[in-house]
Parts: C-alpha cells; structure tokens; sequence
C-alpha cells in the first residue's frame, strides 16, 4: 500500500475532537461492545455482498480516552478481560497514533476508533471499509484537492450541493422520477462545468471521492438507519457550512451519487478490487444516459435559476475577497518572514480539522487546527498548533516533505514556543539556525 489518505505516514484525516482523560466506564464498555457486535453482525450478514470482498475483521481497536490502552474483541498476548466479550491491552506511549484510521500494531494491521466514535456502528463500518479498501488497491489520493477553493470551482461546487439536496429531498418524498432526475441533471451539468474548467485538477479529486465517499455511502447502506436521505441533506449542508471546500465536500457527494445511482438501479459498485476510480459523471453518462450530458447555454441557464447560482454567486464574491486577503497573510508569513521547518517522518500521524485548513495556491496547504503525537521513537516529538484561519497555522507543502511552522516565539532545550504552537521535542533533537534571513530548523544533535 504505497499511497493512502495523502501519504498515510503523515497525515490521517479526521474532523478534531477534544479527548477526556480517563479510563472508560463500565457503561462506556458496554456501549463499546455493543457497537462492535452490531457492526461485525451487519458485516457477516452482508457478507461481501456490497463490494465483493467481507469488510468484517476482529482487527479493531478502541482507543481509550486516556490514550494509554485500547480495548478489543480479540485476546491480544498481555489483554486482560474487562467485560463479557471485550479485553483490554495497555500499550506504550509510541505504539499508536491517537486517530481514526488503520495503522501497525503488535505486527498486524488494525483498525484504530477513537471512544467517542467507537458509540456509533456507522464509524465502525466506515473505517473497516476504509480496511478492506486500502488492501485491494496501491495508490489513492486523499488529500486536500486545492482547486476547489478557487472562485468558479466553488461556485460549480456549491451549486452542485444544492441540487444533490433537491435530489435527496425528492426521493425522500418518493417524488415522480422525471422530477428527480431533473435535480440530478442539474447537480451532474454543475459537475460537468467544473470538470471542464479545471481538468488537471479532476484525477486527484475522484481519488478522495473514491476514498472517503464510498465509505460515508457504505456506512449508510449497511446500517439500518432510517432517512438515509435525510441525513445525506445534512452531510450535504455541514459541507457547505465549512470555511472550505477542499476535503469535506467528498463525504457528502460520494454518500449522495451512491445512493442516487442505487434509486436509478444503475450497477455502479463494480470494479473496486481492481484499484478503480469511481467518476459518477462518467458513470452516469454511460450506465444510465448512454450519452453525454448536454452543456448548452439554455441547459445550464436553467439550472443555474432552478439552483440559486446568482445568490451563491454573490456570496462568493465576498469569499473571493476574503481568500485573496488570506492568501496575501500566508505568503507573507510562510515565504517572506522566519520560519522554522521540520522534516516529514515516515509512520508519523496528524490529527486535523478538515473544516480549518487554507490552500495555498498550488505550493500546500495551511492547517490551522492540527496535532500529532509520535508513535516511534525515530519521531522528533509532538506538537499541537490551534489557532484560524487567517491568523495562523501549519504549512505543509503538496509534496508533504516538511512541517513549515512561523517564526518561534521562545525556543529552549525542549520545547518550542509560537504565537498559537507548541512543539515538544524528544531527545536526541534541536533547533538550529539554517540561514541568515532567520529560519530555523529541527535537526538531530
């Protein structure tokens, strides 16, 4: 597996949420193992059916709040049972990274819940996709797709969103086809718009899509949730909220096509152990169409008023605006003033608001909201930046080789300070001057 969620040893994806230090209660631990059993009875049950491969495996771990031990269905070498069905297993300070995702531990390959997200079996079921997902393919791109804070890709973007509500909103309502396909038509020619103005950009954002929207629609599928569509609406809406669009907008329009091809009963799901990526566009004009949708100036005319584009119009005007004065501060701060950089580590996890980050033009992007805690004792240490955007952050350059942070503010043997930072060094390491305009950097003593 050579290429997940960005480079998967150095950034996991996932929305930040405070933990509470603390052992579980004996209440939460039967919340765990509730959850764990609905899930792994929904994945036998569905038995490989969805996708073609079983996404159940006992490899699950629940991470304590305490970050200190994590609790699982197996009897891992040094667990100790804590409820009928479920152990427990302290581990080191380096083993795990304290994220949603999949990661080594004890020479396997687990999946990782954080406790707040181990209470639904929708989590569950999402990351053991994410499981099944990355051992069928070598090369995804989950990163941040930068264009899509760029001002006529967000105006496409957000008119897209609106029409995929409509779609949901109708099939909710068991609306006649001819009206539902109307808002899929116009969601699809929104699409359709962008891809065309933006072609370079399309590859690495169908790979998030592929990554993170066939997850949110198969914890949907699976589960026996009800208004699915409902709460498609409200994916869709929390996205639209976000100060930028760059990641979260494929939780929403994965869910959303995945659902709206299953009422057209297009035969979609075909082809992911084959390392395929899923462009709904496409899917649509050749499963269900048989041709092309039609671009003219009266098509999309029409959509652009059935969709509200002149208002989203104005309001993007003001974000353009807003952007430009962003992105004026962050080249000031990361490309003109001292900074001090820190080299990528192989293994090393980063937790992040995915609704907080800036993009930088086509050089990175700037997280405004991040942490990481080392899990090997190679890492240089942890850090923890919380600040907005527009007042500070983290830079991390598209190629991913290095952490760039703003100047420090106080530097000692082991921790170093900035406006909105801290990053604690292990030993072994030290920051060090690299030039005369200032920089500085961490390095190995």
């Amino acid at each position: 597996m050579k290429l997940v969620f960005l480079v998967i040893s150095i950034i996991t994806f996932l929305q930040v949420n405070p933990a509470i230090a603390g052992e579980a209660s004996g209440e939460e631990l039967s919340v765990f193992e509730q959850k764990l059993y609905e899930a792994k009875s929904i994945l036998e049950q569905d038995a490989g059916k969805l996708w073609g491969h079983s996404l159940w495996s006992d490899s699950i771990l629940v991470i304590d709040q305490s970050n200190k031990c994590v609790y699982s269905l197996l009897n891992l070498r040094g667990s100790k049972k804590v409820s009928d069905k479920l152990y427990s297993l302290e581990f080191n300070e380096n083993e795990l990274n304290y994220v949603n995702t999949v990661q080594k531990f004890r020479g396997g390959s687990f999946v990782t819940v954080m406790p707040w997200y181990a209470k639904n079996n929708k989590t569950i079921i999402h990351e053991l996709f994410h499981r099944m997902h990355f051992g069928l393919v070598d090369s995804l791109n989950g990163g941040a797709v930068s264009y899509l804070d760029n001002y006529l890709a967000r105006l496409y973007l957000r008119s897209e969103f609106v029409a995929l509500n409509k779609v949901m909103e109708k099939m909710n309502a068991n609306a006649p086809e001819d009206t539902i396909l109307q808002h899929v038509n116009d969601a699809l020619v929104f699409r359709k718009l962008r891809h065309n103005s933006y072609p370079e950009h399309v590859h690495n954002e169908l790979d998030l899509e592929t990554v993170e929207g066939l997850a949110v629609y198969t914890e949907l599928k699976l589960t026996k949730i009800p208004n699915k569509y409902i709460l498609v609406m409200k994916e869709i809406d929390q996205r639209t909220m976000a100060s930028t669009l760059t990641r979260s907008f494929a939780y929403a329009t994965g869910a959303a096509y995945g659902l709206i091809f299953d009422y057209l009963l297009i035969d979609w799901r075909i082809g992911l152990d084959t390392g395929k990526i899923y462009d709904f566009l496409k899917i649509y004009e050749t499963e269900y169409l048989g041709s092309e949708i039609n671009l003219s100036d009266t098509i999309v005319a029409d959509a652009k008023l059935r969709n509200g584009f002149s208002e989203i119009e104005a309001e993007e005007i003001i974000k353009r605006e807003e952007n430009n004065k962003n992105t004026d501060f962050y080249n000031k701060l990361f490309f003109e003033k001292p900074t001090l950089t820190i080299e990528a580590q192989k293994d090393y996890g980063v937790t992040y608001d995915m609704n907080s980050i800036f993009t930088l033009s086509d050089t990175g992007v700037v997280y405004t909201n991040i942490s990481a805690n080392a899990s090997k004792d190679f890492h240089f240490g942890d850090f923890k930046m919380n600040s907005s955007i527009g007042e500070d952050g983290v830079f991390i350059p598209n190629d991913f080789s290095c952490y760039v942070f703003p100047e420090p503010v106080s530097i000692n043997e082991s921790v170093i300070k900035g406006a909105n930072y801290t990053i604690k060094l292990y030993n072994g390491w030290k920051v060090e001057k690299s030039n005369d305009k200032g920089d500085f950097k961490v390095v190995k003593k």
